[in-house]
């Protein structure tokens, strides 16, 4: 099993490359036709109150004691996975 801070790191490496992924596609999104924009406007928007649910996620494993943060990390995983697939949403909108 992963220890804790292990784990915090993880997902702080893993935000920011999603978050690095997201700021290319913002880039291209200058091409796309205004409904696919639009859309994706929408997209990213959800995105980033999932990265900020996120990052509030981490702060509190950060600040968990060693016995309460097993808890923490099913809430952390359920929120990681929605975000990343509104990434994956938003990729397969790009393309």
């Amino acid at each position: 099993m992963t220890d804790r801070k292990e784990y915090i790191e993880k997902l702080t490496e893993q935000l920011k490359d999603l978050e690095d992924r997201v700021q290319l596609f913002q880039v291209k999104a200058q091409t796309l036709k205004v409904d696919s924009k639009e859309n994706l406007e929408k997209q990213l928007a959800e995105f980033r109150s999932k990265k900020d649910a996120a990052q509030d996620k981490i702060q509190d494993l950060k600040n968990s004691t060693e016995s309460s943060w097993k808890e923490l990390k099913s809430g952390s995983d359920k929120i990681w996975d929605e975000m990343k697939n509104t990434v994956d949403e938003v990729v397969s909108n790009i393309k």
